[in-house]
């Protein structure tokens, strides 16, 4: 009979000591791999702003259909943009906005990419919720969220396609 001798079974790695054990357990309780992709952008867009925000994709969720589907806590939640660009004239500079009711834009975080040849990015994490974004002014109580893609470039022309937008559980309160 398992546990007979008044020990423990477990069926994962019962290696360590009860508190390395028990951390590995509540790393899983609280980093939930689960996340959720929305496309942002699909067609090619030549970018030749120099003022952000320019918004060139955005995609918005009812809360109400995206809340099941990203695990709690509420307060952890974190968003990447992955895509491709190339600028052979200059810098692109490509920020996440929160689109706002009332549509002014609050930056949730940017990244700054040197000129050169075509290339696969991933950016991020930026706050998608919580503390952190909070701090940024995002409101958290709006019932359709809309995250915006900004692309702005230093010279020369941006070419920017098939970005996505991937929200997650951040690994850290966020």
């Amino acid at each position: 009979m398992p546990g007979s001798s008044g020990t423990p079974v477990s069926t994962l790695s019962a290696s360590g000591s009860l508190d390395d054990r028990l951390a590995r357990v509540e790393s899983r309780l609280e980093f939930l791999s689960d996340y959720t992709v929305l496309p942002i952008m699909f067609d090619i867009n030549n970018v030749t702003a120099t003022t952000p925000p320019f918004i060139v994709g955005a995609v918005t969720i009812p809360w109400g259909i995206l809340r099941p589907k990203l695990q709690i806590p509420d307060d952890r939640w974190d968003a990447w943009l992955t895509g491709y660009s190339s600028n052979a004239g200059g810098s692109t500079t490509i920020g996440l906005y929160y689109y706002k009711d009332d549509a002014s834009t609050v930056l949730l975080g940017s990244s700054t990419v040197s000129a050169g040849n075509p290339k696969k990015l991933a950016l991020g994490p930026f706050p998608a919720r919580g503390a952190y974004f909070r701090a940024t002014g995002a409101p958290q109580t709006e019932q359709i969220p809309g995250f915006a893609l900004s692309v702005t470039v230093s010279a020369g022309s941006a070419n920017m396609s098939w970005w996505t937008l991937w929200l997650r559980q951040s690994p850290t309160r966020s």
